[in-house]
């Protein structure tokens, strides 16, 4: 039982110790120096003394010391023992894998620049989060709250908050050639040049303070107190430690420290990496060729389907679980009943502040009969909020973080005048900017202006000129709107060449050249051309995918961006039951449907292309009391569907109970169920097919991932542990009990 508790506790916690392996390192108390050098444990070519193990103990509490308080210290010392020993032996045989052109031409692992570049940098992050902690406690001694401090101590909302669009890209490594990585091989820093990084690092460290000329919010000098102080902590535990007390063998050694914990963490990823694809995903070599084979998919699926198929023959189960507010996940069979669910994208051009205020004000805001702003639904108080967003030029601001080789960004710059706020002849403050170009010394600078007599033409009299961060780039509905439809058009025009292209068998090149942006689309292309699949099925689902673009780049809401295995806001066509949405916006849901469905309850894609509105016909402006919502039928999802056609394998019994009957001993049948989920999406608004979905999901639960170990590297430690045991490379010197450990770094 203790075998069973100590490996449960070893699988959660080994991947996370070896990334912070040097955390708190500084802070461990100890007796002496000489004490300390005791040889305590051997594992392979490796002696740890006591001093060793009290450092990599104090890692080790601090990620798993909230579950001490489930276990004994017998069991807590065992498991700690343990995840050193197979921390160790991962290095070990990390180390005998890593290429050298002298020593180890066969080596398998390649360290790279870019891998030492990685390393160095989670250095220096690391030194600057020490330094910012000092400084940080410098601020708050003089009584300044978290928002005045320099705008480098601070935490960025709005670089957290940034919404990046990212297509469906697999967790599962590639097998990659070693011998192009080879060219760019590089080793370990050795100490010469650990000290020149130390050089750079110093005054990297002062930088903030150096660009910090416009900066108000900072104490001259507060820099250098916290790098002192962080001085001062290394000479503390130096002291204690009974080793030097020389400020630049102090920081050298630190700097080592850390360098050689990142080394080490990196070193050992590249391993797992490597064992991963020789060991685990070359079939072609050693490779495993059965966890992760057409078989087990294709039996992972149906037993993934078939309870989805028992689950929601209860309608109310289905609900709750295609209605998630958080999003649902993946559903393989939709509930059999008189009513249907369908799914919705879109994008939200949120009310501001201050025209929210109005909103508030509007007749028929109390006689709702409650104060919760969502609820309001008397209909004056609705009538008076759209008139009003209406009058209002609605905006919202653009995302321009990305580079978009393909979708051109719409929008206008403007100033926002807080006197003007509330004042609907002037835009509730939004003034609409002119601009020009001004040469400043070799380069152009573009100027923005508030043109007063509407000329276009700068006037430095009667204009205002305003500063570039005062300066807003924002989009109204029919900014979003142009965007859509001048992108489709793009859009439609490539798509349409490269299938020409490809079913003449035609070169590509030419077409897909300067479209970085659109890679993931072209893949998909040649992934649905292979399946069959016709031009207006591949135009309609690169509608979705560009919405799904152009959603990041605009709308205001996060809510509905998570799209990875998420399959939209979903709406049914019940009149009376809106689930988590606002009534506002599943009646305008509901209205979308009846525009652009045909007698099937399919979105007709045809139709709307030949109609004078083209891809606006798929759109749909609604209001709500939160802004107005571009809103975008996505799915529609039929009584008693499933994403795969699996009716030749269901039976429906006399009793009513359903059973089936699938023959995975034969090749063919298995190779039929994988050629469907190779053809089906997880939603129209993701590339990722429902195969990518479970190949994924068995390769993380099996290999793991970067945080996590699978059972398939789990097995492997412990079986590596035991090949250690038995054949004598583990030898204990003496022995440290969990009481002594404990006592070290208290």
């Amino acid at each position: 039982m203790k075998k069973k508790i100590s490996r449960l506790i070893l699988s959660f916690v080994m991947i996370i110790c070896c990334v912070f392996s040097f955390v708190g390192c500084s802070l461990v108390k100890t007796d002496n120096a000489k004490a300390n050098d005791v040889d305590i444990l051997t594992i392979g070519d490796t002696t740890l003394t006591k001093a060793d193990l009290i450092s990599q103990f104090y890692t080790y509490y601090q990620s798993n010391s909230s579950y001490f308080a489930y276990y004994t210290s017998d069991v807590i010392e065992e498991s700690f023992y343990t995840w050193v020993m197979v921390r160790q032996i991962i290095n070990e045989k990390a180390n005998a894998e890593l290429y050298d052109a002298e020593n180890n031409k066969n080596g398998k692992i390649v360290y790279t620049k870019e891998d030492e570049e990685d390393v160095w940098k989670s250095v220096y992050e690391y030194v600057y989060n020490q330094l910012n902690s000092y400084e940080k406690a410098i601020y708050k001694l003089k009584g300044w709250s978290e928002n005045d401090f320099p705008m480098w101590l601070q935490n960025n909302k709005e670089e957290d908050d940034k919404k990046v669009f990212k297509p469906y890209e697999t967790t599962v490594p590639e097998i990659t050639n070693r011998d192009e990585k080879i060219k760019n091989v590089t080793k370990k820093s050795n100490d010469d040049e650990i000290k020149n990084k130390i050089v750079d690092l110093k005054k990297s460290l002062f930088k903030f303070e150096e660009e910090a000329i416009d900066e108000s919010r900072f104490i001259k000098g507060a820099r250098n107190q916290a790098y002192a102080e962080y001085i001062s902590s290394l000479v503390i535990g130096a002291k204690s430690n009974g080793t030097t007390d020389n400020v630049e063998e102090l920081l050298f050694n630190e700097i080592k420290r850390v360098y050689d914990a990142y080394y080490g963490s990196k070193v050992s990823t590249l391993f797992q990496n490597y064992w991963t694809q020789e060991y685990l995903l070359n079939t072609e070599g050693n490779g495993d060729t059965t966890s992760l084979s057409d078989k087990v998919i294709a039996k992972t699926y149906l037993e993934k389907y078939f309870t989805d198929l028992q689950n929601y023959q209860v309608e109310d189960s289905y609900i709750s679980k295609i209605t998630d507010k958080e999003g649902a996940s993946v559903i393989l069979y939709h509930y059999n009943g008189a009513n249907y669910f369908f799914t919705v994208q879109h994008i939200l051009i949120s009310f501001d502040e201050y025209l929210m205020e109005e909103v508030k004000k509007l007749h028929g805001y109390d006689s709702a009969g409650n104060n919760d702003f969502s609820d309001v639904t008397a209909q004056g108080f609705r009538d008076e909020r759209d008139k009003l967003a209406a009058a209002y030029t609605m905006l919202t601001k653009i995302n321009t973080d990305n580079e978009y080789d393909s979708i051109t960004i719409v929008g206008d710059h403007y100033y926002f005048d807080e006197s003007l706020k509330g004042d609907k002849n002037n835009n509730y403050g939004y003034i609409k900017l002119d601009s020009f170009e001004e040469t400043v010394g070799e380069e152009t600078v573009v100027r923005y202006f508030i043109n007063k007599d509407n000329s276009g033409v700068y006037n430095e009299l009667e204009d205002t000129l305003v500063d570039e961060d005062d300066v807003q780039y924002l989009a109204s509905s029919e900014d979003i709107y142009k965007c859509f439809e001048n992108s489709y058009a793009s859009w439609k025009a490539i798509v349409e060449n490269y299938i020409s292209a490809v079913k003449g068998g035609s070169e590509t090149d030419s077409i897909v050249e300067g479209y970085d942006d659109m890679t993931y689309i072209f893949d998909m292309i040649d992934d649905m051309l292979s399946h069959g699949a016709t031009n207006n099925q591949i135009l309609e689902k690169v509608t979705s995918l560009l919405f799904v673009q152009i959603q990041w780049i605009y709308s205001g809401d996060s809510l509905g961006n998570e799209i990875s295995n998420k399959i939209g806001y979903v709406v049914s066509n019940y009149p009376d039951q809106n689930g988590n949405w606002v009534s506002d916006f599943a009646q305008g849901a509901r209205e979308l449907i009846k525009k652009v469905v045909n007698s099937d309850g399919d979105v007709d894609f045809a139709n709307i292309e030949s109609s004078a509105n083209g891809v606006k016909d798929l759109l749909l402006n609604v209001t709500s009391n939160y802004g107005v919502h571009i809103m975008k039928v996505e799915n529609i999802y039929k009584a008693g569907s499933s994403l795969v056609d699996m009716s030749e394998y269901i039976t429906e019994n006399a009793d009513g109970t359903i059973s089936y009957q699938v023959d995975l001993e034969d090749d063919a049948v298995v190779a039929k169920i994988i050629n469907s989920l190779k053809k089906a999406y997880v939603s129209t608004s993701s590339n990722e097919t429902l195969y990518d979905y479970l190949y994924d999901e068995l390769y993380v639960n099996y290999a793991g991932n970067s945080s996590t170990n699978g059972t398939y590297f789990l097995a492997l430690e412990y079986e590596w542990l035991n090949q250690y045991h038995t054949s004598g490379k583990i030898v204990k010197h003496g022995n440290l009990s969990y009481d002594s450990l404990i006592a070290s770094i208290n």
